[in-house]
């Protein structure tokens, strides 16, 4: 037998032990308590007042709701605002009250813009009133305000519309149905698309997408609420069958008139990444095909569609996938900065509008993470990135003009960046296995200014075991992997101990960092309360890692996962304390395809296995998201077969529990109810579980069952 090679690059040992630490989680305290009591204090919604040093955010201060105003240059530093006084001007023109701070849609030295259900207001400080009303009608959706002029674009049913800030109404397109949408997001919101509208910088046009989908196959969902439970349709292009074909209008509020834009190539290409330019002349558009193997930066003209010209294009034989659209330096039509992958890891570049790459603004064995901002007058670039470890995520700036790149945090954790595009200054909200959150502003040098937020931890007082970072080798016997693992309190490391793998191992998740709890939910230490140990390892595949890191997974779906969990179950058989008889597996969506493979493909390597929303066959998935890590079922066949989990059914092993929700429109319930065919007839005895009504995952107090189920079954079996 080969000896297992783990590579210890350290080992982060965390243990909330102490003498007052008594209380025991539960079940209710992760679901109801995880995200709020027993969750870091936090401060809500940042942003810093345009042009000038105010940063405004809201709080909860001994336990009363405030908007804070906040000026570490000025005394007093900060200002309140309280729900019940905003209640107070909400009341007084009859409009109906609130139970927290609204979300701000828009901060101003004398107020703030906010919704209120489908009316757009304007809180005015100086006064202590509102003073603007713009209703929009009850049955708005996808509400989006543009920056400037405060116009309201928003949908009904499948039309688009613009509420103006006078309070008249422009309708943009009413011939919406079905099977054509306007002004909601575009490709099943894959490839850095959330939304379905974009406004121009000072809000003078709107871009929109509209998406024709009367091409696609309606597919069936059940409402089971109704009696008798009634069918509604939805659009769900699979793998290899035919997709949405989309187009890109810009409307022009001040002339009512609509221009699409005339974008050569297939009709059913992806259209990504929408950009105006600063002076709104020109719009841009990421085009990729649906190979997803070439992509085309290409610039329209935004007042009659006209192709411009084609500014740059990448091409990649695993794939190219854009997230981010091109961002111009302050006031330049001409110079704009890109996101690509193109060396193996997300860098910036420098380019002008003609193509030329001025420079690359950063390199090396790292990713850029989020781009935060770019301080005016400077063109210096604020971003995050895994410069210092893939588990951290660190605060940089680098400098347009000379491709100077600084490292301004150094702390082990995760830092999140908002900046102050006028001053350079910039809030860090930060986060480590030791720290719970610190909220802290620095000027443009770095230096601190002010503390705003140091959080207690909120869970002093329970009783939790040691968590366990370290790194174990990959299948490939080169890449590091690294792994999570979580004791249960007054682990005796001469006894053995059931283990459970948690598992994600997809594109775009990466399970542990050294984050608060080290990204661990809080479930995970109420299992370990119970005596299991809880494993994670983040194999090939996953996300934070880098391209290079991703690509193994191409065309085959499972394989180099798979090899590099079975890595982490290697390394478990090797520890003392671990009951090799009582190995469990559980994951969700990915997850659950993972955990299904697992449990089938490497049969008796586990003994128990609970599966949610499980992929089964990947050709049962949608065009967007399928085609670019597997190609199309006719360009892959071997691919597809090998990956599909129905075809190992006679390999199971131990205990399965299949879970899903009946109206999961993303993993569509059919995917585990052809599992579940295909055991019975091959006299597989399996468990299954479905939740009603519920989506892709279960929300809400229905969780708390959910995770009682888990656990119970965990309990039962391991």
């Amino acid at each position: 037998m080969k000896h297992l090679v783990i590579v210890c690059l350290g080992i982060c040992f965390i243990s909330f032990s102490a003498s007052a630490q008594f209380k025991k989680l539960t079940i209710e305290d992760c679901v109801l308590k995880g995200k709020t009591l027993l969750a870091p204090e936090k401060i809500n919604q940042p942003q810093w007042i345009e042009g000038r040093t105010t940063l405004v955010y809201s709080r909860k201060i001994n336990g009363t709701d405030y908007l804070v105003k906040y000026d570490w240059r000025k005394k007093p530093s900060q200002t309140l605002l309280s729900l019940s006084k905003l209640n107070q001007s909400l009341r007084r023109i009859k409009s109906d009250t609130l139970i927290k701070i609204p979300t701000i849609v828009k901060a101003t030295t004398d107020g703030f813009l906010f919704l209120n259900g489908n009316t757009l207001l304007k809180y005015d400080y100086r006064i202590d009133s509102i003073t603007t009303r713009i209703a929009i009608d009850k049955k708005a959706d996808n509400m989006d305000v543009a920056k400037y002029t405060n116009h309201v674009a928003y949908t009904i049913d499948n039309n688009l519309y613009v509420a103006m800030n006078n309070g008249t109404v422009q309708s943009v397109a009413t011939d919406g149905n079905a099977g054509l949408v306007y002004g909601k997001s575009a490709h099943r919101s894959e490839y850095g698309i959330t939304k379905g509208t974009y406004w121009s910088p000072r809000g003078n046009l709107l871009a929109f997408y509209r998406i024709d989908q009367s091409m696609i196959t309606d597919y069936p969902m059940m409402d089971l609420d109704e009696h008798p439970a009634k069918e509604h349709n939805i659009k769900y292009p699979m793998a290899g069958m035919k997709s949405q074909e989309v187009k890109v209008g810009v409307y022009n509020p001040a002339s009512q008139k609509t221009v699409y834009l005339k974008i050569n190539g297939a009709a059913d290409q992806y259209l990504t990444n929408i950009a105006f330019s600063n002076d709104e002349k020109n719009i841009f558009v990421a085009v990729l095909n649906r190979p997803t193997d070439h992509l085309w930066l290409n610039e329209y003209d935004a007042s009659t569609g006209d192709f411009v010209k084609m500014i740059l294009e990448e091409q990649n034989n695993d794939w190219v996938e854009p997230t981010e659209p091109m961002q111009f330096l302050p006031n330049s039509n001409t110079l704009f900065i890109w996101q690509s992958q193109r060396t193996g890891h997300n860098h910036l570049y420098l380019y002008d509008i003609n193509g030329n790459l001025i420079r690359p603004l950063t390199h090396g064995d790292w990713d850029v993470i989020n781009v935060g901002g770019i301080a005016y007058g400077k063109n210096k670039i604020y971003f995050t990135a895994t410069t210092t470890s893939p588990l951290d995520q660190q605060i940089c700036s680098v400098d347009a003009n000379t491709g100077d790149v600084q490292q301004l945090t150094k702390d082990k954790g995760i830092h999140t960046l908002y900046l102050n595009e006028y001053t350079g200054d910039y809030l860090d909200v930060y986060g480590s296995y030791q720290i719970p959150r610190v909220v802290a502003i620095y000027d443009r040098r770095g230096k601190l200014r002010s503390n705003i937020l140091l959080a207690e931890n909120p869970l002093k007082d329970y009783k939790l075991g040691e968590t366990r970072i370290f790194n174990i080798t990959a299948a490939d016997n080169k890449t590091v992997l690294y792994c999570r693992m979580i004791l249960p309190p007054n682990f005796d490391s001469t006894k053995k101990y059931p283990c459970i793998t948690y598992t994600y191992n997809g594109p775009h998740v990466q399970l542990i960092n050294n984050g608060w709890l080290n990204g661990a939910d809080l479930w995970y230490h109420y299992l370990a309360q119970e005596g299991f140990i809880v494993f994670t390892v983040d194999g090939r595949g996953s996300g934070n890692r880098g391209f290079d890191f991703e690509k193994c997974i191409h065309r085959q779906l499972g394989t180099c996962e798979i090899a590099d969990q079975m890595k982490g179950n290697d390394y478990l058989r090797h520890l003392k304390f671990i009951d090799t008889a009582r190995l469990g597996i559980h994951g969700w969506s990915y997850g659950g395809f993972m955990t299904t493979s697992l449990m089938t493909r490497t049969p008796g390597k586990y003994k128990v296995g609970v599966c949610g929303g499980p992929v089964i066959d990947w050709s049962y998935y949608e065009v967007m998201y399928t085609e670019r890590y597997m190609d199309t079922p006719a360009e892959n066949p071997e691919g597809y077969k090998k990956s599909a989990l129905t075809n190992y059914i006679d390999n199971l092993r131990g205990k399965l529990l299949m879970i899903h929700g009946t109206s999961d429109d993303v993993v569509v319930w059919q995917q585990s109810l052809m599992y579940i065919k295909k055991c019975v007839e091959k006299d597989k005895m399996i468990d299954y579980f479905v939740y009603p009504g519920h989506l892709h995952n279960v929300t809400g107090k229905d969780r708390i069952h959910l995770l009682q189920k888990i656990t119970e079954y965990f309990k039962q079996n391991l």
